[in-house]
């Protein structure tokens, strides 16, 4: 492992243990750790500056979010996401976000509306500069805001379940040439329907961003499985 400063863990002002789990989980949705790479604690330790029971309690997170898995006679891996089980992920998410975001048109508040729409202009020039770690951010800041003002806190605690493995997803579909712009305009039709308060049209505007996000991802697992 390279040593990366920007993973050194800060002692304050949030607890050491709090960071070293952020820290990790970041480093394995953004792709720094990737799919069935070893992660060794004392390697971890000297990269984020902290104790090795730091490093086992955010190992044991990660293990239950599912981001990484222990493996006998290998050790602790960075977990690999197979088809069949983004397609279920998809699926879930698909119907979720498409019932946030037909409760959204139906409840938002003007000024829930406008923060969307600000939502989606950071977005633009995340896309334009073509950085996917900016890109995966300002869509997380996109869906925080539908799932805060669609009023079902249940459908917000759900996918947040899922939320690390989205963010996994997010990634493979997005490093697809052409695909962040396309899923851009996608969005974009997302917000204009809910501007029109338009709840069906969003919903279904959100279905179809969700399966071609599917489509994407799924394509560069299969290309990955195929391998060179």
């Amino acid at each position: 492992m390279k040593q990366n400063h920007t993973m050194l863990v800060s002692k304050s002002p949030a607890p050491v243990r709090n960071q070293t789990i952020q820290n990790l989980r970041k480093a394995i949705v953004d792709g720094w750790f990737k799919p069935g790479q070893r992660l060794i604690e004392r390697e971890l330790c000297q990269l984020m500056g902290v104790s090795r029971t730091s490093v086992r309690e955010a190992l044991r997170h990660l293990e239950a979010d599912g981001l990484i898995k222990v493996i006998p006679n290998r050790g602790t891996v960075v977990a690999v996401i197979n088809v069949a089980e983004a397609r279920e992920i998809y699926q879930i998410r698909e119907v979720l976000e498409g019932l946030a975001i037909r409760l959204f048109a139906e409840h938002a508040e003007t000024s829930q509306v406008a923060d969307l729409v600000h939502a989606v202009e950071i977005l633009k020039k995340s896309c334009l500069k073509g950085e996917i770690k900016n890109i995966i951010k300002a869509k997380n800041d996109f869906y925080n805001i539908i799932f805060e003002g669609c009023g079902n806190k249940l459908a917000h605690s759900f996918i947040k379940s899922l939320f690390i493995r989205i963010g996994f997803l997010r990634s493979l579909s997005l490093s697809l040439p052409g695909r962040p712009m396309e899923s851009l305009q996608e969005i974009k039709l997302i917000v204009r329907a809910i501007e029109q308060r338009d709840p069906s049209a969003a919903e279904t505007a959100c279905r179809i961003h969700v399966k071609k996000a599917e489509s994407n991802a799924i394509e560069v697992l299969q290309l990955q499985d195929e391998g060179p």
